[in-house]
């Protein structure tokens, strides 16, 4: 028997339905982060995510990442709740971090504000998909 971080004793490992991988290819969406409404508000907090994780200063924000855990696969988008968070604890932001942090995916809960559990953290060899955000033509990107 596979291993379960649910706890549901299941025999197959979780895998994303194709159905939600094929709906977050198609869907388009420019750059937000749903704790801040303000987009230049968001844009500031997301460079301060930047500095405080280690990360270039010019990096791209990521909009959703499928990538793969024990077996299991997940899909994390920014304003969706992610299946190893808490219930209402969606995804604000995932950045492309550096050296042993490649990926990070940060909610409320982990990573953005102190005093919990570290941002969820996920290595070059298990990721399978990165989807960006819609180039913001306001921008020149």
């Amino acid at each position: 028997m596979l291993r379960s971080r649910h706890g549901t004793g299941r025999q197959q490992p979780f895998k994303v339905p194709v159905e939600d991988i094929v709906a977050c290819m198609n869907r388009k969406a420019p750059f937000f982060m749903p704790m801040e409404a303000d987009l230049a508000k968001a844009k500031e907090l997301f460079k301060a995510l930047l500095k405080e994780n280690g990360a270039a200063p010019d990096t791209p924000p990521v909009r959703a990442l499928l990538y793969a855990h024990d077996g299991d696969e997940y899909l994390a988008e920014v304003g969706h709740h992610l299946v190893i968070t808490p219930p209402g604890d969606v995804v604000q932001a995932i950045i492309r971090g550096s050296g042993l942090r490649p990926w990070l995916v940060l909610t409320l809960r982990r990573g953005i504000f102190g005093g919990g559990p570290s941002a969820i953290l996920v290595g070059e060899s298990d990721t399978r998909r990165v989807f960006h955000f819609e180039a913001d033509p306001s921008s020149g990107e």
